[in-house]
Order: C-alpha cells, then sequence, then structure tokens
C-alpha cells in the first residue's frame, strides 16, 4: 500500500500570482467564504526548543543529488510523498535559480503509528529535505531535525523524532558526501498552536480566506488525513497548508535560497483527540534563524503575519 497516489497529490507549489498559478496548473484553493462566529474556545499556546537545521555539501550537480536522493530514500525503506519545486515556481517572477526543490519524506507503517500516538505529528510529517543550489552553484541538501520539531510539538513524540533523525542522517549523508555545513545555534525555536471554534471543515475555509485577507495565499497542500486513510486510519481532519506571498518569497530566496527549507511556511490544521481543531506551526523567524541569522528578521514579519491569519481562522 502506497501513499503516492494520495499525499497532497505532489503538493507543487509556487511563489506567485494566482493567475500564474492557474497558468502552470497549480491547484490553490479559491477565497472561501467563512462566516464569523464568537470564539467559544480558543487557546493560543507556546513550547520552547532549540530548532536544529541540518545541511550537507554535496559533490554531485543538483539534478544527480536529487536522483541520489531518491534511490537513497527507497534504499532505506521510506518515500517521497510530496514535491515542492520552488525554483520551477519562482523562475515564473523573474528569479532564476539554478535548483531548489523540497522533497517530503516519510513511511505509511510509521506515519499511520505516530499519527495514531498524536495528530499533531502532522506538523512536521512527512519531513522535509530541501535541495539547493548555493550562491558557488554547489548543491546542498538540508533539513530540521525531526526530534527538536516534535518535542516542542509534544514531548511524547521525542522518541519517533529520533529514529527520524536516524533514517534522514543515514539517506542524506549517502547522497551529500561533503562536509556539514556551518549553521548558527538558535534557541527558544517555539511551537504556536490554537484552539478553534468552528469545525474542521470550517477551519480550513476560514484559514484559506484569512490568507488571502492578509495579503498571502495557500501555495500547496498535504492531505494527510486523505492519505492516511488508505492504511485503514481514518482521521477526522489532517491537513498541512503551505503559506506564502510572491514578493517575499523572491527577496527571501535573493537573500539565501537555503530558505527554502522553511519557506513556503507550513500551517497544519488538524482534529485532536477531544474532537476539536486545531491550528499549528513553527514560528519562521526561528526556524529561518537557525538556517542563516539574517533570515531572523524577516521572519519576525512572517511570525506576525502567521499569528494574525491563524488567530483569524480560529475565531
Amino acid at each position: 500500500m502506497t501513499f503516492r497516489s494520495n499525499w497532497s497529490q505532489k503538493a507543487t507549489f509556487a511563489l506567485l500570482s494566482a493567475a500564474s498559478v492557474a497558468a502552470l496548473g497549480i491547484g490553490v484553493g479559491g477565497v472561501a467564504s467563512a462566516h464569523a462566529r464568537p470564539a467559544t474556545h480558543h487557546v493560543a499556546a507556546k513550547k520552547s526548543g532549540n530548532a536544529v537545521f541540518v545541511a550537507y555539501a554535496s559533490h554531485k550537480p543538483f539534478g544527480a543529488t536529487v536522483a541520489a536522493l531518491k534511490h537513497a530514500v527507497a534504499q532505506n525503506g521510506m518515500m517521497v510523498l510530496g514535491t515542492l519545486n520552488q525554483a520551477g515556481a519562482l523562475s515564473t517572477t523573474g528569479l532564476h535559480l539554478k535548483g531548489a526543490e523540497s522533497f517530503f519524506i516519510g513511511n505509511p507503517v510509521t506515519g499511520k503509528s505516530m499519527f495514531q500516538m498524536n495528530a499533531a505529528v502532522g506538523t512536521d510529517v512527512p519531513v522535509r529535505v530541501f535541495v539547493w543550489v548555493n550562491a558557488h552553484s554547489a548543491t546542498d541538501v538540508g533539513y530540521f531535525q525531526p526530534s527538536a520539531l516534535l518535542r516542542a510539538v509534544n514531548p511524547a513524540l521525542v522518541k519517533s523524532g529520533m529514529m527520524l533523525n536516524q533514517k534522514l542522517a543515514m539517506i542524506v549523508k549517502s547522497v551529500a558526501r561533503g562536509p556539514a555545513l556551518p549553521v548558527p545555534r538558535v534557541h527558544g525555536m517555539a511551537f504556536e498552536h490554537r484552539t478553534s471554534a468552528r469545525s474542521f471543515s470550517a477551519t480550513v475555509a476560514a484559514l484559506k480566506h484569512a490568507v488571502a485577507q492578509n495579503g498571502m495565499m495557500v501555495l500547496g497542500t498535504l492531505n494527510q488525513a486523505g492519505a492516511l486513510s488508505t492504511t485503514g486510519l481514518h482521521l477526522k481532519g489532517a491537513e498541512s497548508f503551505f503559506v506564502g506571498n510572491p514578493v517575499v518569497g523572491k527577496s527571501l530566496f535573493q537573500m539565501n535560497p537555503a530558505v527554502g527549507g522553511e519557506v513556503p511556511m507550513r500551517v497544519y490544521v488538524w482534529v485532536n483527540a477531544q474532537g476539536k481543531t486545531e491550528l499549528g506551526y513553527f514560528q519562521p523567524s526561528t526556524l529561518m534563524g537557525a538556517i542563516s541569522a539574517s533570515l531572523a528578521k524577516p521572519g519576525v514579519m512572517m511570525n506576525q503575519k502567521l499569528a494574525m491569519i491563524v488567530k483569524q481562522a480560529a475565531q
């Protein structure tokens, strides 16, 4: 049994205008009419941790590195469950990167057991591995250590995160045999989540509306619940939305293409064990700052945007 045909329909995304998205054939949800409801039950919470961005230099060109990554994923019992071709999308804005693509990696069996343990795990599962060409025309591969992110979501998920650490390290090291790249030390990484006053479907509609109202776009999705239903696990709701802005995205990639490890930003909506709908995301400033210190400041602006969007979606 495979997730390949269902998990987000490969979740291809674009940082571009709505017209360009349509021209590329990339599905973006329309702006839904979200009727405001009183916030009868919503909670904003924050859990601190340390984001760890792991990056390695590859001795292969971009195309060969991508091919090697896909092979290594399969050899290690994992699957590429979705992609975000940032370079291809950004080319429509006039920014021509030599390579920038994200791969969402997971395993249907372990994924099922992790979602059964705590559906909030979808904030980082399947995990993102980013391949890009740096300013020196060399290819790099990077990802955030799952254990660090999942610890911030729920300490009970750390053990599963450690297992994912080992798998990803084995995969990436076999692909990018160059030295580990230096990354800044970041403290106080934060996971933000809010309980919605709405049902799952109404929260999703309100989220899309709030994204558009705040000058952003839903640039891709990962429908984890739909995919996991093929394994016999029927969640009441679990879906990730990748949120960005074409102009801001272009400037961030020009500043440092490694920002694709976080941009577009992931907002996850799920139904918890009590039947309540929740929205969660990692603060962009701390993840972007873990990639490069220079990205932390623009990340603060993204913090404010996402906080406003999620608040409006949950009310």
